[in-house]
């Protein structure tokens, strides 16, 4: 009857341990997919699709500066717009094909068709201010469809910038919903302890029923199952955590965005006081013969002028590097399933050579 009761004892433990280890290895290899695909979605799409609707943005602010500039200076009837015009129509478009390899938002696909459909509009307005500023006589409709041109990029209704922001707010949200994916719960992270010092628990007690029932040595295979199972813990752990590297590059890459629209403003800033006062002496010969219209221009151009900015060029490209050195870090590789996978074979493996030939000695011996 003991000899009974005792084998009973043993296949209950090695049938506890196995269930844990399903447990265990289970939580954990959902704690790497989970995490996995919502770190890679973030870092590989999103990430990269904010910070090229921001450059985009911040590229045609510069060219639309750019053009205003050189007309006001008397080089367009030369030069046109300028080579800085070109270049950082050039970088937007560029970005813009970017943005549209990496979209996630529902509605990007079509937004972003009609912002690449503004560009082309923008540009060609631009080159028709510059027909007419080549003209003799033509200062007065080369400024028109100057202000036009800018118009489209800085008006207040369904225009260039305003169809950029709302792109980018929406990868904004679609980032914000990432990080609240890799937050694990805390009733999540519990079961992952419980069940680690559960079957810790249970190894322990099996080892020591073994040392009490056949006096022999501590179990080396329950050992390294012990340390399979810590070193299994501990990568789940870190993956759980991996939740904050991300939710650090979102915040870094949101600071960002808005030093770089700050940027942005101070340069439109300085291209629509131009843009004014080219309007106003081609034009009108005088502000107050310019109409309602150009007067609210002329009110918003003045409630604009703010001090220039604190931030400068090189803390935005800091600020770039620091996104990009905070989304590797964030990386969750295959290395580390690899690694979880390995550790939970290890436990499994040791085990059942910890518990399977004590067994089935004492089963033979009890015969």
């Amino acid at each position: 009857m003991r000899q009974r009761r005792t084998v009973l004892l043993l296949i209950s433990l090695f049938a506890g341990l196995l269930t844990l280890w399903v447990l265990v290895g289970v939580s954990g290899l959902l704690v790497f997919a989970r995490v996995h695909e919502v770190s890679t979605a973030a870092r590989t799409r999103t990430v990269n699709a904010i910070s090229e609707i921001a450059t985009a943005r911040s590229a045609l602010v510069r060219a639309d500066q750019a053009a205003i500039l050189s007309f006001t200076s008397g080089g367009g009837r030369l030069a046109g717009p300028g080579d800085e015009f070109q270049n950082q129509v050039a970088i937007a478009s560029q970005s813009l094909t970017m943005v549209a390899e990496h979209t996630m938002t529902r509605n990007g696909s079509s937004t972003l068709r009609l912002v690449q459909g503004l560009v082309v509009t923008y540009v060609g307005m631009i080159g028709q201010a510059d027909a007419h500023f080549r003209q003799p006589g033509g200062e007065a409709l080369g400024a028109v469809d100057l202000w036009h041109a800018s118009r489209l990029l800085h008006g207040q209704d369904a225009t260039l910038l305003r169809e950029l922001d709302g792109l980018l707010s929406a990868h904004q949200d679609v980032l914000a919903d990432h990080l609240d994916e890799a937050s694990t719960p805390w009733h999540a992270e519990a079961s992952i302890i419980l069940l680690a010092v559960a079957l810790l628990a249970l190894l322990a007690f099996t080892n020591l029923v073994y040392l009490r029932r056949f006096r022999r040595r501590v179990n080396p295979w329950l050992v390294v199952a012990a340390a399979a199972l810590i070193g299994s813990t501990l990568l789940t752990w870190h993956l759980v955590g991996s939740d904050e590297g991300l939710s650090t590059t979102g915040t870094t890459l949101n600071g960002m965005v808005d030093q770089q629209r700050t940027l942005d403003d101070a340069a439109s800033r300085v291209g629509q006081v131009e843009l004014r006062d080219l309007v106003v002496g081609t034009v009108c010969g005088d502000q107050n013969q310019c109409g309602a219209t150009l007067a609210r221009f002329d009110e918003d151009v003045n409630a604009a002028q703010d001090p220039l900015p604190t931030v400068t060029e090189s803390d935005v490209a800091e600020q770039a590097l620091a996104v990009r050195a905070h989304a590797d870090a964030a990386e969750v590789g295959t290395g580390s399933r690899t690694w979880l996978i390995a550790l939970d074979a290890l436990l499994v493996v040791a085990i059942l050579l910890g518990t399977l030939p004590p067994l089935f000695r004492y089963r033979f011996r009890s015969r």
